[in-house]
């Protein structure tokens, strides 16, 4: 009894990939967007025929349950509001300057130097 019980389990995670459907409404970052996303949609849709996935791309926080959200995608410190987050990876962040700019301003020693 036991036995069965595990392959029936076990038979849940083992479906066909063409067998996922259903609408996925996702909320990410337009930079990761970008670089991370787009470049592999073509195939996760091709490889998911029965996912409806309803794309946004903010920078700013949205509230996953108020907005309807399935999952977000966001970098920086975890929110406390009681979401359940997982860390996907790293990202490398640089900061970037025109020469017209630091020519200008010079070279910024601290983040202040940006405001001023």
């Amino acid at each position: 009894d036991v036995l069965s019980n595990l392959n029936e389990l076990d038979g849940l995670f083992q479906q066909d990939a063409t067998s996922i459907s259903g609408k996925l409404r996702i909320d990410i970052p337009p930079g990761i967007a970008k670089s991370l996303l787009l470049p592999r949609l073509s195939e996760f849709l091709y490889l998911h025929p029965g996912i409806e996935l309803e794309l946004s791309s903010h920078d700013r926080p949205v509230d996953i349950l108020h907005d309807g959200f399935d999952c977000v995608i966001r970098t920086g410190a975890l929110p406390e509001d009681g979401v359940i987050a997982r860390p996907l990876g790293k990202l490398t962040m640089v900061n970037c300057a025109s020469p017209h700019y630091l020519t200008r301003f010079g070279y910024p020693q601290s983040p202040d130097d940006l405001t001023s």
